[in-house]
């Protein structure tokens, strides 16, 4: 078994990296990733989990620290063995994108689909959160666009609970 850490933000260059580190190691050792992320780029996070599920039996997470955005957010994407450590914890708030206001009433340019997407991502999320327990008042500070500070015990409940919500409503 060999061990390897990932505790930087997701962008291309830092997944790229994790990938070539992963790639080195002999395809029939397993593969403990000890994981803290402040966030980053939710396609990137959502490309490791995509990498990682494909050979999902070789990996095990383990999260210590932070595991926040995109990066909790990768934590219900993967389908690996999670291990989430007592002193592990998460903040979780509302996608964001940079566009132009200018032109996001023109619905052939790019801004328009962006907002239509962060607003469909919006709804997705607070309803995966309202299906992990989150209260009126979270979810209202949430759809703010504020943070909400999660400690690991409710991590682990929350992951599982956004996991289950994900697995019931794609087999609709």
């Amino acid at each position: 078994m060999k061990a390897i850490k990932f505790d930087l933000e997701f962008t291309d260059a830092s997944i790229k990296d994790l990938f070539k580190e992963i790639d080195s190691i002999n395809k029939d050792e397993n593969i403990i990733l000890y994981f803290c992320s402040s966030g980053g780029h939710i396609t990137t996070a959502a490309q490791l989990a995509d990498y990682i599920n494909r050979n999902k039996e070789r990996f095990t997470i383990v999260i210590d620290w932070e595991c926040s955005s995109a990066a909790f957010l990768f934590l219900c994407l993967v389908n690996c063995e999670v291990i989430i450590n007592n002193t592990a914890f998460a903040i979780i708030h509302l996608i964001s994108n940079d566009i132009s206001y200018r032109l996001v009433r023109d619905r052939t340019a790019y801004p328009a689909f962006a907002k239509k997407r962060l607003d469909a991502d919006r709804i997705n999320l607070l309803n995966e959160l309202t299906y992990a327990g989150f209260n009126k008042a979270e979810l209202k500070l949430i759809d703010n666009g504020q943070d909400i500070i999660i400690d690991s015990i409710r991590m682990k409940y929350v992951v599982e609970k956004v996991k289950a919500y994900r697995r019931q409503n794609n087999d609709e």
